[in-house]
Order: C-alpha cells, then sequence, then structure tokens
C-alpha cells in the first residue's frame, strides 16, 4: 500500500531560532496525535488546539507552558502607538518559556475553519480571525513575557464533493485531488498575512494526505496552520 503524503513547513520571521524550535515541535506534536489516534486535534476548537502547543512546549527539555491563567490586562490603547492604559483582571490564553535561555512568550488566539475550494474565497474567515487574536494580543500587559504573539489557527475546509475520485463511493476521498487543492491554497497565501500585512511566522502540516478520518461526512479537515503575528513593545506615554 502506498504510503499517505504530509505536507509540513516551518516558516520564521528572520531565522528566529527559539519560534523555529516551538513550532517544529508543535508540528512533531500533531503528528504524534494523529499517528496514534483515530481523529485529529484540529477540529474542535481554539482550546483544544492550545492544549498541543502548550504539550509541544512541555516536549522539549527544560520549556514549560500554562494555560488560561489569571493576568492583568489593558484598557484599549487611547494613543495609537502608546502602550498606555489602566489595567484590569483577565486571562492569558497561553505562557510558553525556557528559562534556562531567560526567554518567554505570551499568546492570545483564535481559531477558524477557512473553507477553500472552487465556492470559497479561501481567507475571509482567516482574516477575520487574525485580526481578532491581533486586538487582543495588545490587551496583554507589556510585562507579561518578553515577547507577546497574536496566535491563529486556520483550519481549511473543503467539500467531499471536490476532492472524491472518479466513479468513487460517496465519502471516498482522491488524494491526489486533495492535494492539488492545498498546494493551490498555499500558493495564494505564501505568507498568511492579514490585513494589516504584517510579516508573519507560521507552520503548517496536512498529515496523511487522503486520510477519511478527517471526514465530517459532508466536508474534509485535511490539516492546520498556526500563524504567528508579534506584537512589539510600544513606548510608554510619557507627559510633562
Amino acid at each position: 500500500m502506498k504510503e499517505a503524503k504530509t505536507r509540513k513547513r516551518v516558516s520564521v520571521v528572520g531565522r528566529d531560532p527559539l519560534l523555529k524550535k516551538i513550532l517544529t515541535a508543535w508540528i512533531a506534536t500533531i503528528e504524534r496525535y494523529t499517528d496514534g489516534c483515530t481523529d485529529n486535534p484540529w477540529w474542535y476548537n481554539e482550546r483544544a488546539s492550545l492544549s498541543l502547543l502548550a504539550g509541544a512546549a512541555w516536549s522539549m527539555e527544560g520549556w514549560v507552558a500554562m494555560e488560561e491563567f489569571s493576568t492583568q490586562k489593558r484598557f484599549r490603547t487611547l494613543a495609537p502607538g502608546v502602550d498606555a492604559g489602566s489595567l484590569r483582571h483577565g486571562r492569558c490564553d497561553l505562557y510558553i518559556a525556557c528559562p534556562s535561555k531567560k526567554a518567554s512568550f505570551a499568546f492570545e488566539a483564535k481559531q477558524a475553519n477557512q473553507p477553500i475550494g472552487k465556492r470559497a474565497d479561501g481567507y475571509s474567515y482567516m482574516h477575520k480571525a487574525m485580526k481578532a487574536a491581533w486586538k487582543d494580543s495588545g490587551d496583554l500587559h507589556r510585562d507579561e513575557a518578553d515577547r507577546r504573539f497574536a496566535a491563529t489557527f486556520v483550519v481549511p475546509t473543503l467539500r467531499l464533493k471536490e476532492i472524491a475520485p472518479e466513479d468513487g463511493k460517496p465519502g471516498e476521498i482522491c488524494p491526489e485531488r486533495l492535494d492539488e487543492h492545498i498546494a493551490a491554497w498555499l500558493k495564494e497565501n505564501p505568507r498568511f498575512l492579514g490585513e494589516s500585512w504584517k510579516e508573519t511566522s507560521y507552520a503548517y502540516v496536512f498529515p496523511q494526505i487522503g486520510n477519511e478520518r478527517y471526514s465530517d461526512g459532508v466536508r474534509h479537515f485535511p490539516g492546520v496552520i498556526l500563524i504567528l503575528e508579534e506584537r512589539y513593545k510600544a513606548n510608554r506615554l510619557v507627559t510633562s
């Protein structure tokens, strides 16, 4: 039997070694799940997806992670480009750190199921989720971690009719047709830029392309992309 194909890639801004390590471990965690379980971890919700990113951190020697913890967040900034505003109680979606390297990362996340294929624009839900994640990341206190990120999990979906083999039975998938759709969509979104056109780091994995266990009877969910937009620390407002 022919072994199923897997598409995967990691791309980071500025060849960032620590971020690349996190994203590479995340892909390995996804593959570990799909190799050992009868479904996939990306078609549930944002919380499930975040748990695998946290698990990826714990899988690396010396790294730690904590999800959904109480913290302080800023009210919406009133002055553009200035890190200011009073504080309120809130929650941070995910914190990852490597104490030995004195590095820490805070994430605010969203997830979007993005239809692709002939009748879909291929980006609207993705951009909506990226915008929401970016907005939430701005509420994190500037000292929450060394670095702050908007994280968007994007799950492409296709109608089963679009990827069925010729003269195939209902629910069957043609891996070649599916891979062509995935490749075309990736080509249309080479850097996963949102409305801000801010450069992103990202990783994606499409394990076992054609696996029928990734279908719900109507649509197919072949894999997942994690898009990271870093929110750099701005200067505090100085008043005379």
